[in-house]
């Protein structure tokens, strides 16, 4: 998962040197929002990271969630949500039953 948050970002907001673009091409972006900065934050936070790690071997799902802004040709300025996820596969245990707060 580390290395899936760390490529979006790279993808979303290329340090200079670091992807196609030549540096002079890359400018900040005109926005207070990271989705980037969320992402790369996340895969180098190792005390989460355990907990997480911890969290999959209980058999619980985890995930990194973030948003940003974007363009669409025709709509204009959207907003867009970005996810890594993973979900336990287990194998020969029974699963743990998610508990609804609604029960």
């Amino acid at each position: 998962m580390r290395r899936e948050a760390e490529r979006l970002a790279r993808a979303l907001s290329p340090r200079p040197g670091d992807g196609p673009a030549p540096s002079e091409a890359l400018r900040p972006a005109a926005t207070s929002w990271d989705p980037a900065g969320v992402l790369r934050g996340w895969a180098a936070d190792d005390a989460y990271q355990r907990v997480q790690v911890g969290a999959l071997g209980e058999g619980r799902p985890v995930g990194v969630n973030t948003r940003g802004p974007d363009r669409v040709c025709g709509l204009g300025g959207v907003e867009v949500l970005y996810s890594v996820t993973a979900r336990p596969v287990l194998c020969g245990r029974a699963p743990v039953r998610a508990v609804s707060p609604f029960t």
